[in-house]
């Protein structure tokens, strides 16, 4: 991975004359979808004609289930993403594994904490409680 990543910003963070205890790592409870992607790499790395944000909540209930998407894991960024071929839609988001292993490097790096925006964009808590469970196990 290049330096554009989670790591290099919190480890650039923690470089300065701020305690490192004292930073905390955001984690979005959304994700973007990207219309007009390509179905090379499964829709990964692609060019995009549009772009919209979607919450998870949405994205478990009315995305995921839908039969033309597939789901894939990135193994080097730790996120999942779908991609239709019928749709050319690629969508971004985090899922519970995603957050468990965000929260778990929060925590063993010794960072401040974790925060989520937005709360109300995981109606079933499924985030937040794996966040919570996570940080404080």
């Amino acid at each position: 991975m290049g330096s554009w990543n989670t790591t290099n910003h919190m480890e650039n963070w923690a470089s300065k004359p701020i305690a490192r205890d004292k930073l905390v790592m955001g984690m979005p409870f959304y994700g973007r979808s990207y219309s007009g992607v390509s179905s090379t790499n499964d829709g990964l790395f692609n060019s995009f004609s549009s772009s919209t944000s979607v919450t998870y909540g949405d994205i478990q209930q009315n995305i995921k289930p839908q039969s033309d998407y597939e789901y894939f894991w990135h193994p080097d960024a730790q996120v999942p993403w779908l991609y239709s071929a019928a749709e050319n839609t690629f969508v971004s988001y985090d899922n519970a594994a995603s957050i468990s292993n965000k929260s778990n490097y929060v925590k063993n790096n010794g960072f401040g904490g974790a925060m989520c925006w937005e709360l109300s964009q995981d109606p079933s808590n499924t985030l937040i409680e794996e966040m919570h469970s996570t940080l404080h196990s």
